[in-house]
């Protein structure tokens, strides 16, 4: 694990960059439209504020009877997805809990768990002298907390007061009302502050916090195709689960503040990740947009190809397979002119399930779904585009590539895969087990064509006893994806399971005459067929 004080680069993270890619997971649309917080399915309480932030605002309730409101109804026993949609409440400028200068603040450990105005502080660590006054303020000896169960007794005592005012004269607005509930479904302690406009001087440097970045195999930098996104997410649940599931109650703040840091491992330009509590479909965190999106409702932005919602093709990827899965969707960027909603944008989903550690000695068992994405380059464009194809079916031969025996493998690196006679510069590669039709391909890379011949090794996979299709696509004519003429294959160490195929993928520039592949699979079918003939007779001779 890789604990070190936050990186720094010469370069700063580009602006312009991470606007493009605003909406790169959850798309964007008008401010006030992403502050709705319609009933998530399955939850049916609503809350139900004595006192609202309004009614400070004009003077007509004071804000302590605001606070201690808010308390009640946050002590109200609610399921995880009804706690989560409280906080969307919350957060909402014009709800009963919110109104100008009047919101809530909820601390947990001294660092802000959530920030009703401004998300982009979470996570973040109170300054010493602010927290002790608050702690004072609750009727707690800042002393006690040294040790755990100290400071778990001075704080279940403060659950049952009122809390009180506070007030550092040296700081600036640095003065409010706190009080102190216990969090119904995770049994913990919370710090509730409202009436403090709590801002980036209120808080300890990012500089100054000491982080476990994780350590992960590849950064977000690394992101550069279908199969580092995966591991990039793979990656991030590992170390999202970590933190969630630590004892330290400061774990989790932390990661957040990692996971947001442009100069750390978890977000670099447009490839961010973000967090979804999965029974609410409320988003818990946002790597690159966080105020923007966190605790509200997720996502009402369109694929302007499809029409559908972004984040119903998000969730339906998470839940495609136990692994999650892939989706790509366009969206034109509001915020960047240079965007074009042409260029598609890549995403992986899955849902993991983390078991938050309670304080009886039992776990709250908490599913989510994490997400990241990046916008394709040309290249990428066009290989993402053959896998549609591929996926939609449209092709007719492929070759196979079979194990030479009942239980025996075939170690990824010893397998050679030849074209001859591409046309083209590069060639690439996709491959899924023979006769999965449901199954999609996954991309293998790309091999230079030098000499009419483009070879590509195998290195990342073993493969067991199985069959392989496996084809090679190119493009030509107007941007047709072409697999022509007969491609020799050649498997190294394989036996004799190649065999010889002409895939015909229609690809972005428009449909292929319907005649062509059904002349070429003809030809190639007999090709095929005969050559195993000659090779089965060949055995028996």
């Amino acid at each position: 694990m890789a604990t070190t004080a936050r990186k720094t680069r010469t370069s700063l993270v580009p602006v312009i960059g991470l606007l493009t890619l605003a909406a790169m997971i959850y798309g964007a649309g008008p401010a006030s439209a992403q502050l709705d917080c319609e009933l998530p399915g399955g939850v049916t309480h609503t809350s139900n504020l004595q006192v609202t932030a309004a009614q400070v605002e004009d003077g007509s309730a004071g804000l302590m009877d605001f606070t201690l409101a808010a308390k009640e109804q946050m002590t109200i026993e609610r399921t995880t997805a009804e706690s989560i949609y409280l906080w969307c409440l919350v957060r909402q400028e014009g709800s009963p809990w919110r109104s100008g200068a009047t919101y809530l603040v909820q601390l947990q450990a001294g660092r802000v768990s959530i920030h009703a105005k401004d998300m982009s502080l979470s996570g973040r660590k109170l300054r010493p002298i602010i927290y002790e006054a608050i702690l004072e303020s609750l009727g707690i000896s800042p002393a006690a907390l040294t040790a755990p169960a100290a400071a778990g007794a001075a704080f279940a005592e403060a659950v049952a007061g009122d809390g009180g005012s506070f007030d550092v004269p040296d700081i600036p607005g640095a003065s409010g009302y706190a009080t102190v509930f216990r969090h119904p479904v995770l049994q913990r302690t919370m710090v509730l502050l409202a009436g403090f406009d709590l801002g980036e001087s209120h808080l300890i440097s990012i500089e100054g916090e000491m982080l476990d970045y994780g350590d992960p195999p590849l950064a977000a930098e690394d992101v550069v195709d279908r199969a580092t996104l995966k591991a990039f997410v793979n990656a991030a649940v590992e170390y999202a689960t970590s933190s969630l599931e630590s004892a330290d109650l400061s774990a989790f703040s932390k990661t957040r503040i990692a996971m947001r840091d442009p100069d750390g491992p978890w977000r670099h330009d447009p490839v961010y990740l973000g967090i979804t509590e999965y029974s609410s479909k409320l988003i818990v965190f946002h790597g690159a947009f966080p105020d923007r999106f966190e605790f509200r409702r997720a996502g009402i932005s369109r694929d302007v190809a499809t029409g559908e919602l972004v984040f119903d093709q998000l969730v339906a990827a998470a839940e495609s397979r136990p692994e999650g899965g892939y989706w790509l969707y366009h969206f034109d960027s509001p915020v960047d002119d240079t965007d074009s909603e042409d260029v598609p944008k890549l995403g992986y989903a899955r849902v993991f399930t983390a078991n938050i550690p309670l304080p009886n000695d039992q776990t709250l068992a908490a599913d989510f779904i994490i997400n990241s994405g990046f916008y394709l380059t040309p290249d990428s464009v066009f290989v993402q585009r053959l896998l549609e194809a591929l996926n939609d079916g449209q092709v007719s031969i492929m070759f196979g590539i079979t194990a030479p025996g009942d239980g025996d493998t075939v170690a990824g690196d010893a397998v050679t895969i030849t074209v001859e006679g591409a046309p083209t510069d590069t060639v690439h590669f996709a491959y899924r087990l023979a006769g999965l039709a449901e199954e999609p391909y996954t991309y293998l890379g790309a091999a230079a064509n030098r000499e009419a011949m483009a070879s590509f090794t195998w290195d990342t996979l073993d493969l067991p006893d199985d069959d392989y299709e496996v084809v090679s696509l190119y493009t030509e004519d107007d941007g047709h994806t072409v697999i022509r003429d007969v491609i020799e294959v050649n498997v190294d160490n394989v036996g004799d399971g190649g065999c010889v195929a002409v895939p015909v993928v229609p690809g972005g520039g428009g449909p292929l005459d319907p005649t062509l592949p059904a002349v070429v699979g003809l030809i190639l079918a007999w090709l095929v067929l005969g050559r195993r003939h000659q090779t089965r007779q060949a055995a028996s001779a």
